[in-house]
């Protein structure tokens, strides 16, 4: 039978390892990037079947998500184009041409939602 204060110590030190690799793997699983990519998928799909509202609802969760991607962005600005969210989607578009300026996509989609704003000399 083993002493209660090994059996003790050697608890605390499964228990430990067993917290490091559930730490590992919960970081595995709350990785923002394919969560993003899968909403970002899903919102297209939406987008493309005419579904702007549940499109805007899952691309605005991918960019929350990685807030750091001009696709994101660019897309969910496209999204809110269609919805009538003119002022939204100008944001949007200009935050995916601040994140990627050399992108050609970011600047037409923004200059689209300019003319849909009226700033006919921003979106020339």
């Amino acid at each position: 039978m083993a002493h209660p204060a090994k059996k003790q110590k050697l608890g605390r030190i499964s228990q430990s390892r067993l917290q490091a690799f559930a730490d590992e793997s919960s970081e595995e699983e709350s990785d923002p990037i394919p969560l993003a990519a899968d909403l970002k998928e899903r919102g297209q799909e939406h987008a493309t079947h005419g579904r702007f509202s549940e499109a805007r609802s899952l691309l605005g969760q991918a960019v929350r998500l990685v807030p750091g991607r001009a696709d994101l962005h660019e897309l969910h600005a496209q999204v809110l184009t269609e919805l009538g969210c003119t002022w939204e989607a100008v944001r949007a578009a200009t935050k995916a041409v601040e994140l990627q300026p050399e992108w050609a996509e970011a600047h037409v989609t923004l200059a689209r939602a300019q003319l849909n704003l009226g700033e006919v000399r921003c979106g020339e």
